[in-house]
């Protein structure tokens, strides 16, 4: 019986994977009639994924927090060594050095 409804859950799009991508996208745009439909059956259906909408309003309320209290670091600059690590990182990602061997643009620079 598990197995039946298991099957039939993921045939209609009500699979745990893709609730989970729709209380993301829920945080970003309102969901069509039928992304709410599922979203909701699948939370009827299953207890462990209910928890997933409060979890993430959780760690966004977090992240703010942090980035309001500066705790982020996201404005301190980077220093040589760091710019040198992430080319470095980079090109061994992309197989060959990014186009312009020049150093990467400071914060705030716009991008070639």
């Amino acid at each position: 019986m598990q197995r039946a409804m298991a099957w039939a859950m993921c045939w209609l799009g009500l699979s745990c994977r893709s609730y989970a991508v729709l209380a993301s996208r829920r945080r970003d745009r309102p969901l069509t009639l039928g992304e709410r439909i599922r979203f909701r059956m699948h939370g009827l259906i299953c207890g462990l994924c209910r928890r997933l909408p409060r979890q993430l309003q959780a760690m966004r309320d977090l992240v703010e927090c942090a980035d309001a209290e500066g705790a982020l670091g996201a404005d301190a600059p980077l220093d040589d060594a760091a710019r040198t690590r992430i080319r470095a990182r980079l090109e061994d990602v992309r197989g060959a050095p990014p186009s312009g061997s020049g150093p990467l643009p400071a914060k705030g620079d716009s991008l070639p």
